[in-house]
């Protein structure tokens, strides 16, 4: 990069704005398995998303977790602790964009049902996949720099396929 790209760069990272999603995760016999959706607009149309979104100006990234969840997918889950995952920066040059995005975990509870697409216009059903699925689409460019950041950190000091017990050994289950 030239100068002036440093400081368009600079300038996107200075402007980003923040946002928040949310990494739920359950159990089916060994494997962890995770919500996600396909986006269908820009940034990032056809990437595979996790429920999140921007945050207000009243609110705290957890709160937005929340808030997203339950507009999205129709999940509610009050005011249960969310753990913190990740920060990760996005940064879309293209478009001119840039976004700060936190991202918490928490686990899904069977009692709650399935999630239900409560905004159809925005991204397609949700689905649970495997650690070893999104990894396959991490390999067919099909996650989101968000969803790349959040498989970054679970399979840090992990071999394929096996979850860091620190990261999932006590987080709380959605009632």
């Amino acid at each position: 990069m030239g100068f002036s790209e440093d400081a368009k760069y600079a300038q996107l990272l200075l402007d980003a704005k923040p946002a928040s999603s949310v990494l739920i995760y359950k159990r089916e016999g060994d494997a962890f398995l995770f919500l996600v959706s396909r986006r269908l607009y820009p940034p990032e149309k056809g990437k595979l998303i996790l429920p999140g979104g921007h945050i207000e100006p009243y609110e705290t990234p957890d709160d937005a977790a929340r808030r997203e969840l339950y507009e999205e997918a129709g999940v509610a889950i009050g005011n249960r602790h969310l753990h913190p995952l990740s920060a990760t920066s996005q940064i879309f040059l293209s478009l001119q964009k840039s976004y700060l995005l936190f991202t918490y975990v928490t686990a899904w509870s069977p009692d709650k049902g399935e999630p239900d697409n409560k905004e159809p216009n925005k991204h397609s059903e949700w689905q649970w996949l495997s650690l070893d699925q999104l990894l396959d689409r991490l390999e067919n460019n099909e996650l989101s720099l968000g969803l790349q950041a959040v498989i970054g950190r679970l399979i840090e000091n992990s071999e394929r396929g096996e979850l860091p017990r620190r990261l999932f050994g006590e987080y709380t289950v959605l009632r």
